[in-house]
């Protein structure tokens, strides 16, 4: 009985069959393997880019808009040619990376990650990273993970679907290794690279995420995110008034930021060089003019109410703009940065603007805390970029340790998905550019 258990014969004989649940030990012990392979792989993809901060430039990567004014246009000029440089001696172009690659090969007849994809996504997503690139940290992360489960399943003659199991315990994995909830990395696993929910994927995946967490606890490798505590945060009927309105807005935010993506990710600019060094130029030229623009922007999690007494609302609505539009510019154009942190970032920045609409609405009313609306805008706005509603309600309760602060949240992702859905009209972000991978694949212009 133990011997049919784990059994690679049995696994590979029943596919996708009922009595494929006999083996779930065996893909459970894989999914396992893969957990502490992509954890690893994505906790040195952060020390790489943290250490490239503190040695080369003498910033830690959540101060790199202190450099000087030159510093901060040329670094990310140059890294945009190193990452041109890696691109052309892997021969793999910068739009071929990430989690849209990452859903791209799951749904092959033969999901399997290339290695060259891997080390330009390691290679020059580091580099762009560590240059000050207004990308994010997860996608890149998400694809090294899976890239972790690359490296234990291409040992053996698994099924398809096994193999798209195994990826997803990698995508869990490196989310959970990014900003530690395991739950969360669990379901947009799920939603995302699976698009569904059973128990011979759930189970493997779940162990993958919390293995991860494991390690993160044990290791006291630090989250990317960190709010701080909620108390019992109290709000009252007039609190769901701005909900709504911000809502929508938040929802128009999202639409236009995929609209971005969209059309940047189709600029007929065939020479990834130049496209890079266009990238580098942008944002050189706004981080030399707005430093807060420089980076992952992670920063903003860490402020305080005192930060942001000095930015009005115009301020605030130009740096969600302005963020955005780099980011669309950066990953439509190829350079090997996600959006998903963006998201987080620009979503916590809405929060504040939610907050000091609200102070002006109301003087003097006794509002929730700063930290709550930037909690549920970052996970409103990851909900509608990534069409992920309940990994991002799931990312509410994980951060904040509140189930009271899900209602809100909830109505806030509702109304915003809502309204991206029918200003944009596509399921997310990643669909244009599942569309472009699919467009390349056919013209067999490089291995994907």
């Amino acid at each position: 009985m133990f011997k049919q258990l784990f059994s690679l014969q049995g696994l590979r004989r029943t596919g996708e069959s009922k009595s494929s649940v006999r083996h779930l030990p065996l893909l459970s012990l894989l999914a396992a393997l893969v957990a502490v392979l992509a954890t690893g792989l994505v906790m040195a993809f952060r020390l790489v880019i943290e250490w490239s901060h503190n040695i080369i430039l003498g910033v830690t990567h959540t101060e790199i808009n202190d450099l000087l004014d030159w510093q901060r246009f040329l670094i990310p000029l140059c890294g945009a040619g190193l990452v041109a440089l890696t691109g052309y001696l892997l021969k793999v172009d910068g739009r071929m990376v990430g989690t849209s690659h990452v859903m791209y090969r799951s749904r092959q007849d033969n999901p399997k990650m290339p290695s060259r994809n891997a080390l330009m996504q390691f290679i020059g997503g580091g580099i762009a990273l560590s240059s000050g690139s207004p990308g994010g940290w997860l996608g890149p992360s998400m694809h090294i993970g899976a890239t972790g489960s690359s490296m234990v399943y291409r040992h053996f003659d698994l099924p398809d679907d096994s193999i798209r199991t195994l990826l997803a315990a990698g995508v869990a994995a490196a989310i959970t290794a990014c900003i530690d909830t395991p739950i969360a990395g669990l379901v947009l696993a799920c939603e995302v690279v699976l698009l569904q929910f059973r128990i011979l994927s759930f189970v493997p995946v779940m162990l993958a995420a919390g293995i991860s967490s494991v390690i993160m606890y044990v290791t006291k490798f630090p989250p990317l995110i960190a709010f701080p505590e909620f108390h019992s945060e109290i709000y009252a009927i007039t609190d769901f008034l701005i909900i709504l309105p911000a809502g929508i807005v938040l929802g128009l935010f999202s639409a236009g930021f995929n609209y971005s993506i969209e059309i940047t990710s189709t600029v007929r600019i065939e020479n990834f060089t130049i496209r890079c060094l266009i990238v580098g130029l942008v944002v050189g030229i706004a981080a030399w003019l707005w430093p807060s623009l420089m980076g992952s922007g992670f920063e903003v999690f860490n402020f305080g109410l005192a930060h942001w007494q000095s930015w009005t609302l115009l301020a605030l609505t130009g740096y969600i703009l302005l963020k955005l539009m780099l980011v669309s510019v950066s990953v439509g154009f190829g350079m090997p940065v996600g959006i998903m942190g963006p998201s987080l970032v620009t979503g916590a920045v809405f929060g504040v603007l939610m907050y000091k609409a609200v102070g002006l609405l109301m003087p003097g009313a006794e509002l929730p805390s700063l930290a709550f609306y930037m909690l549920i805008g970052a996970c409103a706005m990851f909900s509608t970029v990534l069409n992920a509603p309940l990994a991002a309600l799931i990312t509410v309760l994980e951060l904040s340790g509140e189930p009271k602060l899900m209602f809100p949240a909830m109505l806030l992702i509702v109304v915003a998905n809502l309204t991206s859905a029918l200003t944009y009209g596509q399921n997310s972000v990643f669909a244009s550019r599942l569309r472009i991978m699919r467009e390349a694949d056919r013209a067999n212009r490089q291995e994907i």
